[in-house]
């Protein structure tokens, strides 16, 4: 990689290109080029790494209808005459297709836009790596909490909530944040895949990792957004009739598992999960959940001033299940005091999609 037009400076042992060459074919460079051309992105704005990231990041994907590479689907319905995500290896495949016609390549998932994106971004010299995030948050209401609502009867309203997928891939590029206050050059993330717009289009970033970290949401470009998907509190809400809402439940340690790319110089999992959060129910983890929560759309809510909870709950699993067999859940209870307690709830069982999006309910039971 060089550093080119754009002034920034490499971090140390990520020159390596992990093992692609996709970043050095014609067809990887034409493309990129020609997408900026076509987002109307001027010479002198090119010069700039977060404005082409956040240019990349729209017209990777063209479910803005924009000229963009790729179309995300997720229902599993794909045409014979279309590619389903799970086919594609590698990007220039969808380059050379997309480069015949200059049309959008049908189809993609989080995955596949970012390795895309990577491509892109190496081939004009901006260090670029995928990121996987397991147990990824969707946040759909910027309210820093991943919220989940019941009726007062225990029936889910999930028209309401959010969600989160087993895992979510985005991507990073390093480069200075001139724009924002001092300590936060270095990785920035960013997301071509079409969760949620910003600005009025489907992106996301670059947001610095080091002001996720810090619950910086308030410093652009989406960072609160990503600071959910990695350390957002689930929090369980009852919805009353008249629309008013209490908490029932903040699970603070779920969300933003094993953050990962891949090890330079080998094909093992890097572990990154420290450069986004502190270390889960820390001092200061709580203290960026804090902040976070100051800028929140839920900020008025009663959220982290519930009674100490000294009834615990566990659900025992199994470790494989079966496609076709049957599964037993047990819900453990334990009381942490030495009085007695008398306890009353709901169960619900649902099927979901990895997305985090149910698809059927099972069975709802009281206890």
């Amino acid at each position: 990689m060089t550093a080119g037009a754009f002034g920034w400076e490499l971090p140390r042992n990520t020159v390596e290109c992990h093992g692609t060459s996709a970043q050095f074919e014609d067809v990887s460079l034409n493309s990129c080029l020609w997408l900026l051309e076509r987002a109307q992105l001027v010479t002198g704005a090119r010069a700039n790494p977060l404005r082409v990231t956040r240019c990349i990041s729209a017209m990777a994907n063209f479910n803005d209808k924009d000229g963009g590479v790729l179309y995300g689907r997720w229902d599993s319905n794909y045409p014979k005459d279309t590619t389903p995500p799970t086919a594609w290896s590698g990007s220039v495949a969808i380059l050379e297709q997309f480069w015949q016609k200059k049309n959008v390549v049908k189809f993609a998932q989080c995955w596949v836009f970012s390795g895309l994106v990577t491509t892109l971004l190496r081939t004009i010299g901006i260090p670029t790596r995928s990121v996987t995030n397991f147990a990824s948050a969707h946040d759909s209401d910027a309210s820093m909490t991943i919220d989940f609502h019941f009726d007062e009867d225990g029936k889910p309203l999930k028209e309401l909530d959010d969600s989160v997928w087993n895992f979510h891939v985005w991507n990073e590029s390093w480069f200075k944040r001139p724009d924002l206050p001092g300590g936060h050059d270095g990785w920035q993330a960013h997301d071509a895949t079409p969760q949620e717009t910003s600005e009025g289009v489907f992106r996301c970033g670059p947001a610095s990792v080091k002001a996720v970290k810090q619950g910086e949401v308030y410093l652009p470009f989406d960072t609160n957004f990503v600071f959910a998907e990695v350390n957002g509190d689930r929090v369980f809400w009852e919805v009353e009739e008249n629309g008013a809402m209490k908490v029932i439940r903040v699970d603070k340690k779920c969300i933003g598992k094993m953050i990962s790319t891949k090890s330079v110089g080998s094909d093992k999992r890097d572990d990154i999960t420290h450069e986004y959060k502190h270390p889960e129910g820390s001092i200061q983890e709580r203290r960026a959940v804090e902040m976070a929560h100051k800028y929140s759309s839920r900020k008025d809510q009663a959220i982290y001033r519930l009674p100490i909870e000294d009834v615990k709950f566990s659900f025992e699993l199994p470790d494989e299940v079966p496609i076709g067999k049957n599964v037993s859940v047990a819900l453990k209870m334990k009381n942490s005091t030495y009085q007695s307690r008398t306890i009353r709830g709901k169960m619900t069982g649902m099927i979901g999609f990895y997305t985090g999006i149910s698809c059927k309910d099972l069975k709802r039971g009281d206890f």
